[in-house]
């Protein structure tokens, strides 16, 4: 199974080898450098781009030629966009959930206030189903 990851960072060792175990994932593709600009700086006003996401459905469909699974995560309207696509042509798509760790210290007087988020597991998104 391939994995093709829509991100804005890089897996890491930990998520690799949680895709490998879990969802059998035995090649990992990032988007090619035009399609990471295109995700990593989805402009914040305006309309949704709808265009230059379909770059990024082309490139999925590129690399059907056998099982895949989504990792999609980023700007809200444009994860919900490529994970619908998704849902419709039956792919899995994979988000990854994390533990937020907060440290804080007084140094000089000063609050600083330290980030840590921890990989925990990835999920398989979900649409939601009628039930009688």
């Amino acid at each position: 199974m391939k994995g093709l990851v829509i991100l804005s960072h890089k897996l890491t060792d930990e998520q690799v080898e949680e895709l490998q175990i879990r969802f059998n994932v035995k090649e990992i593709l990032y988007l090619p450098d035009e399609l990471q600009r295109i995700w990593s700086n989805i402009d914040p006003l305006g309309e949704l781009p709808i265009e230059k996401l379909q770059k990024i459905l082309d490139w999925i469909e590129g690399e059907k030629g056998e099982e895949i699974v989504v990792i999609a995560q980023g700007d809200f309207g444009a994860t919900c966009y490529i994970v619908d696509y998704c849902f419709k042509k039956g792919y899995k798509a994979l988000y990854a959930t994390s533990k937020r760790q907060v440290k804080e210290e007084i140094v000089n007087g000063e609050v600083i206030t330290t980030r840590v988020f921890k990989h925990v597991n990835f999920r398989l998104y979900r649409s939601w189903e009628v039930k009688n």
